[in-house]
């Protein structure tokens, strides 16, 4: 009877520990919580989220991650675990999830534009005075002046350099074989992988090339090289990976603008999207064979390749192969020439357009009937319009 009695006591004790520690860890678990549910952050700075109520062990076992948004921000977690740094990138809405202590928790981030401060002029007090009523006097009429058209503003003349873009060395996965008339025996698939201007990067791989005027390497850049001619750091590229998709955002930079070599063979070749146009200067330019090889855009419906109005060819040469196996059969792709587009100089434009069976330009753009004819004479393959 005795020890039946003991048994009971023991399991009537050991029920009530088991109790109480389930209801310390319940409520310990309750205690585990964001420092703050929702987070306004100015486009470029960064705040940071922190967990409270965690031990060492739970946030040991902390996972931090972005439900959605992830082009809104970038994160960075700490060693600890117990708080991220978040960055905001683009403006919009994302969400922060960190599952720890099993519970998901879940912190709103809104990325927004800095608001500019105005200033409102003082308003002082001031005694009215009684002023007497002032008597109409005749006055004569306005001369009419003459009407003061705006005019167009022209970019500013680069600084006198010697620095320049390199030549593109067009470094390949496969040099391409030659057949008997000297053009290209392509891969299997029909196209070439080339690299950019001789890097590890594959010109297939950057989504976005910007030409810039300042040279300003940003923290989230993945890799930086000189691609000068001189290799004197006068011209810098980098890029990055903004939307984590494997396909990077290129930039080219020079202060003032970059100028472009002389041989600029294979410029945007293998690419889908270039901008920033009004900062390469082109002048210089003699050779532009395949400069736009192998250029797909990337966007669905109606595309342009717009080379803006300063991409100045008036001393260009060779204008070999420059769109050939541009564009796609998927897409309505136009290319606009620009208002510089000259042809004075050129000596030589075989196959300009050749184009491949996943090719199509819908047509080209001439700045004038001298270039559109031009290219009427060097292609049968493309409608070509003058601009209006």
């Amino acid at each position: 009877m005795k020890k039946n009695k003991l048994n009971i006591i023991f399991f009537v004790v050991l029920s009530l520990l088991v109790c109480s520690v389930t209801e310390e860890a319940s409520i310990y678990a309750k205690s585990v919580s964001l420092r703050c549910k929702a987070v306004k952050i100015v486009l470029g700075k960064t705040k940071t989220i922190e967990i409270k109520g965690a031990n060492k062990k739970q946030l040991k076992k902390a996972k931090w991650s972005v439900k959605s948004g992830k082009k809104c921000i970038k994160i960075k977690v700490s060693k600890s675990k117990a708080s991220i740094k978040v960055t905001g990138r683009k403006t919009g809405k994302a969400k922060i999830l960190c599952k720890v202590a099993g519970k998901k928790l879940v912190c709103k981030i809104t990325v927004k534009t800095a608001k500019s401060k105005s200033i409102k002029p003082a308003v002082t007090a001031t005694t009215p005075v009684n002023k007497a009523t002032p008597v109409p006097v005749a006055t004569l009429a306005p001369t009419p002046q003459a009407t003061i058209m705006p005019v167009e503003s022209e970019r500013p003349t680069h600084i006198p350099t010697e620095d320049k873009l390199m030549a593109e060395p067009a470094k390949c996965t496969e040099l391409p074989r030659m057949d008997e008339n000297g053009c290209a025996i392509e891969r299997a698939e029909g196209y070439d992988a080339y690299y950019f201007y001789g890097t590890n990067v594959l010109r297939f791989d950057i989504e976005t090339l910007t030409y810039s005027s300042v040279i300003d390497v940003p923290e989230d850049a993945i890799n930086q090289f000189d691609v000068s001619e001189k290799q004197n750091k006068s011209v810098i590229a980098w890029y990055t990976d903004r939307d984590d998709n494997n396909k990077y955002e290129m930039t080219i930079a020079q202060t003032g603008g970059v100028i472009a070599n002389e041989d600029s063979s294979y410029l945007c070749c293998g690419l889908s999207d270039v901008r920033g146009f009004e900062n390469l200067y082109t002048e210089k330019m003699k050779n532009l064979t395949r400069a736009f090889y192998q250029f797909i855009p990337a966007k669905n419906g109606d595309v342009m390749l717009d080379l803006g109005d300063n991409f100045d060819t008036s001393s260009v040469e060779v204008f070999d192969r420059m769109f050939e196996r541009v564009g796609s059969i998927m897409q309505d792709f136009k290319i606009r020439l620009g208002k510089k587009f000259d042809v004075r100089s050129a000596k030589s434009a075989e196959w300009i357009c050749y184009y491949g069976p996943y090719n199509h330009i819908d047509r080209f753009i001439a700045p004038n009937r001298e270039v559109a004819d031009w290219f009427l004479k060097n292609q049968l393959s493309y409608s070509v319009v003058v601009e209006a």
